[in-house]
């Protein structure tokens, strides 16, 4: 489904569609994705939520399981606190937010791109349980620490530390 670049503010609507697959909700003004945490029952297929371009400051848990593409980018994002991970997901792109900390980031053993460029990061201390990633972009960032990059290193092969 999509039904991007409209002034939607809530899409939490969608969320009651049963066997919803793909949903592209980009370029409106969505404030929160806490519709997923309360109809995680109906959207218990979906598989890629485009989300970028809103207003979103913040990523709950998600606990939708075929979850395996979430794009956050270019948003108002500060926290993934409550995020606490998530098994399935392949690729999430939360470039181009206000993310100082990636506390949250983490318990994601099955992801292989994490694209946190352009954002406010200084380390990346808490990022663990991601051993099948491969690609790492942290482009922008004042990242001061590299000593904990090695624990999650062993299966990178792009790694994108420009300008930090």
């Amino acid at each position: 489904m999509d039904v991007s670049g409209n002034k939607l503010k809530e899409v939490h609507q969608i969320a009651s569609l049963p066997y919803l697959l793909k949903l592209n909700a980009a370029r409106n003004q969505v404030e929160s994705v806490m519709f997923l945490a309360h109809e995680y029952e109906s959207l218990r297929f979906l598989a890629r939520l485009q989300l970028s371009h809103n207003k979103i400051t913040a990523v709950p848990e998600i606990p939708q399981a075929n979850l395996l593409h979430l794009d956050l980018s270019n948003n108002l994002i500060e926290t993934a606190r409550e995020f606490k991970g998530h098994r399935n997901l392949r690729e999430f792109n939360l470039e181009n937010n206000k993310l100082a900390s990636i506390v949250g980031l983490a318990n994601m053993p099955n992801l292989e791109v994490l694209n946190l460029t352009n954002n406010q990061i200084t380390n990346l201390d808490t990022l663990n349980c991601v051993g099948s990633l491969k690609k790492l972009l942290l482009k922008n960032n004042p990242i001061t620490d590299c000593n904990s990059f090695s624990c999650f290193l062993s299966n990178v092969t792009y790694l994108d530390l420009s300008n930090t």
